[in-house]
């Protein structure tokens, strides 16, 4: 992404597989660390904060607590439900259904193929967490688990700004909804949601990097545009 964007970019790691790894014990407590981090290399606003797949709590707790700073922060999810828990729930069952049902019949053979990669990769998932062989699988298995430990029990506060909400529209009726949903829950100003090319998957990588890219340079710079 840094090929596309004019501006320098930062990613934020909770923790190496290096030497000694580090199991946070809250998503608050990570992004305590993260701010500290942040503000070494830039003291004060306005920030552009980029959040995408499970990194969403992280990114909303750190803009949560930039705004509680008096910083200026513009907060941009990628095509990414709030909690990715609420996918789950018990109480969704028959939209998760609906929303099966309705992929199947407009393309059954894609449908399919989905069901038997995400089997596939489950399968992988699993291997490693049983491979006792390799050190640092292991670290990365652990750093994962405790992760979505402290996800899961993380507290969605309110937003009290706008929230860019990138969504692409490959997603079946249900899950696009609920994305959407979520964040509205979230947010207690403005949803603004932007349309994306592209799959959620390969957001990030070539080709379509280079659209994701522009996409989220116009919203920074929309947004700087508009800073009083």
């Amino acid at each position: 992404m840094a090929n596309y964007i004019d501006r320098p970019i930062y990613a934020l790691q909770a923790s190496g597989i290096g030497n000694d790894i580090i199991l946070h014990r809250s998503i608050e407590e990570i992004s305590a660390i993260f701010i500290e981090e942040i503000k070494i290399v830039q003291p004060h606003g306005p920030y552009h904060i980029m959040a995408y797949c499970f990194s969403t709590a992280v990114g909303l707790e750190i803009a949560n607590l930039l705004l509680k700073k008096n910083e200026i922060v513009n907060f941009m999810v990628v095509d990414t439900i709030a909690d990715h828990n609420q996918l789950f729930a018990f109480s969704q069952t028959k939209a998760r259904l609906k929303g099966f049902i309705e992929a199947l019949s407009k393309n059954p053979r894609k449908s399919l193929i989905n069901i038997i990669r995400r089997r596939i990769n489950r399968h992988f998932r699993l291997t490693l967490k049983k491979d006792k062989s390799n050190h640092e699988e292991k670290k990365a298995v652990s750093l994962r688990n405790n992760y979505l430990r402290i996800y899961k029990n993380y507290n969605w506060r309110p937003y009290n700004s706008t929230i860019l909400l990138l969504m692409t529209k490959t997603w079946n009726s249900w899950v696009y909804t609920a994305i959407i949903e979520s964040w509205k829950k979230i947010s207690t100003k403005n949803l603004k949601i932007i349309s994306i090319e592209g799959r959620h998957a390969e957001l990030f990588y070539e080709p379509m990097v280079k659209n994701t890219s522009k996409v989220l340079n116009e919203c920074m710079q929309d947004f700087e545009s508009n800073i009083e």
